[in-house]
């Protein structure tokens, strides 16, 4: 992850972990993210790398003291690239971990699932992969935040950029 994406993150993550918990909590117990990413079997690249992104960045974190002088830490867990694994992880990390944030999945389908269940709960849900459209149309609600454009902005970014390009065979 370039350096620049990096401290963008750190910043944003920041901001919005400031703005939810106020100075009121400034000395309390540590801030809890729950981090839902596939970790295992073909795709588990994407989940391992992801989880190594928010270890770097709660690290620079807590060295610079915190959040409001309160330490940042993170419970992972692998959603196997299923919606039913990533509910079952979310209902846990709200109602037993007790986390404060959470971010992920890899999968729009997993993410689909979860929109339901964070707005159930009112717990602010980070969209890290997910990319499916209905995420910022149908299924959008006020405890969704996304850190990447949606499927439907990449394709019509793609087809600005070849629309005026001269039409070649490959074959």
């Amino acid at each position: 992850m370039g350096k620049k994406i990096r401290t963008v993150a750190i910043a944003l993550l920041c901001l919005i972990l400031i703005g939810a918990l106020g100075p009121a909590q400034a000395a309390e117990k540590p801030i809890k993210i729950g981090v839902v990413f596939i970790m295992s079997g073909p795709m588990g690249g994407y989940g391992k790398h992801g989880r190594q992104a928010v270890e770097m960045a709660l690290d620079e974190i807590n060295a610079q003291g915190g959040v409001l002088g309160r330490k940042v830490v993170a419970l992972f867990e692998d959603d196997k690239l299923k919606a039913d694994e990533g509910i079952r992880i979310v209902k846990k990390f709200i109602n037993e971990d007790l986390v404060d944030f959470i971010i992920g999945p890899t999968s729009s389908g997993v993410a689909l699932a979860l929109a339901d269940v964070v707005q159930e709960h009112k717990k602010i849900l980070v969209l890290t992969q997910s990319a499916a459209n209905s995420l910022t149309d149908d299924k959008f609600n006020p405890y969704l935040f996304s850190t990447l454009s949606n499927a439907m902005m990449h394709s019509r970014a793609g087809a600005y950029f070849l629309a005026d390009k001269p039409y070649k065979r490959w074959m």
